[in-house]
């Protein structure tokens, strides 16, 4: 669960890079209105140059270990709910799983169709079906859906020639997305913590039932 604090820390680096988008948007809504020259707003987006450019590279290196330690955490837990008795599981892949999140098209409702299955087994191993799906869920999908827009727009307008509105819709964009992925992040680590807190409590009472029919 180290990778946990990757999130943690990729949160916190979200937060701080608000800030650096907000102080660009303000000087692009200047430069657009007139109140200032094009040289004092590229002085002013250059202030935090720096900082932001360390924001950016620190944040490329946290997201990489995300593509192990994510995969890795829905295999374990896929095959935990195998091993403590779950019955008719329809993803229990493992590792096909965590695939889902990079199909286009199927990454937009296959993975919330896992991982609520995932939630609902760690609640009810056996009559899991029965179970509604918790707003958490609701709330991690959505952002997950919004990050994916976000990203693909953002991807859209830098294909574009440049011009003042263009690089103030992308300031907006970025500032937007990292709100959206601050959501996702929040909500996939409170359901974490509730799968595992659940698949513990589940192990300790197979253990308890074991134990007692010696």
């Amino acid at each position: 669960m180290k990778f946990i604090l990757y999130y943690y820390l990729s949160i916190v680096l979200s937060t701080v890079n608000i800030f650096f988008i907000a102080n660009d948007i303000s000087s692009v809504n200047d430069l657009i209105s007139n109140k200032i020259t094009v040289n004092e707003a590229e002085i002013a987006m250059q202030k935090f140059e720096k900082f932001e450019t360390f924001i950016t590279s620190l944040s490329l290196f946290i997201i990489i270990p995300f593509f192990f330690f994510i995969p890795l955490w829905i295999y374990r837990t896929t095959n935990n709910a195998k091993y403590l008795g779950a019955e008719n599981m329809q993803f229990s892949g493992g590792f096909l799983s965590s695939i889902l999140y990079f199909i286009p098209i199927l990454n937009l409702f296959l993975p919330f169709m896992a991982m609520s299955e995932l939630y609902k087994i760690s609640v009810n191993l056996i009559e899991w079906k029965t179970i509604k799906t918790d707003k958490i869920l609701k709330i991690w999908w959505l952002a997950w859906i919004v990050n994916i827009y976000l990203i693909l727009k953002i991807l859209v307008v830098n294909a574009k020639e440049e011009t003042d509105a263009l690089v103030l819709e992308y300031y907006n964009l970025s500032f937007v997305s990292e709100i959206a992925y601050i959501f996702l992040a929040f909500s996939f680590l409170k359901i974490i913590t509730i799968i595992t807190k659940n698949q513990i409590v589940q192990y300790d009472n197979m253990t308890i039932m074991v134990e007692n029919e010696r």
